[in-house]
């Protein structure tokens, strides 16, 4: 068995080696890192042509809404959906309700087309209902689902056999904020 002093001498020495070591690496410089790969640089692309949208004959292309008009960019979904192959009639007609609140508004329907009404409502409104009625006070529909996106003329379509001024009643019977009605007619 080796002594205390023998095995501290041991010690003493691997300790010595190990700290000249440790000396040594840290005296070095650190390795230089790689040099960046070679990018090669960027050719201008040339545009791609963009093939425009399919229009229905007779009906009116019409130009997209600005991107930040929620209430136009979302009407002018439902109407591809709900109303296609028919043409704007009315420009949006917009207002704000609060609930329980209504707005009317007026439509010159003519005698020998017929019309689809759409609304919208803005993420504040819940249930959004619209009614249409004749010049003579009548109720002819009503889309009282309890959602923010009613339509008219869709189940039975509105062709009034005489023309005249109809009333639209926009009504918020829950929720409150912006909404849009707009009214479509047939071609020609």
């Amino acid at each position: 068995m080796p002594r205390s002093s023998e095995l501290a001498a041991t010690c003493f020495a691997v300790l010595a080696l190990a700290a000249s070591l440790a000396c040594d690496r840290t005296s070095q410089p650190p390795p230089a890192p790689p040099p960046p790969p070679a990018v090669a640089p960027i050719a201008p692309v040339a545009p791609v042509p963009v093939a425009s949208p399919k229009v229905q004959p007779g009906a009116v292309a019409q130009p997209a809404p600005a991107t930040g008009d929620v209430i136009a960019v979302t009407m002018q979904r439902r109407a591809q959906m709900v109303a296609a192959g028919m043409s704007p009639a009315t420009p949006i007609l917009r207002g704000t309700l609060s609930e329980g609140a209504s707005q009317d508004f007026q439509a010159v329907m003519r005698a020998g087309k017929c019309f689809k009404i759409i609304g919208i409502g803005d993420i504040g409104v819940q249930d959004l209902d619209l009614k249409l009625f004749d010049p003579n006070g009548v109720q002819l529909q009503q889309d009282i689902a309890t959602d923010n996106y009613p339509a008219l003329g869709v189940e039975s379509p509105i062709c009034p056999s005489t023309a005249g001024a109809y009333r639209l009643q926009v009504h918020m019977y829950r929720g409150s904020g912006p909404f849009g009605v707009q009214v479509y007619e047939t071609p020609g």
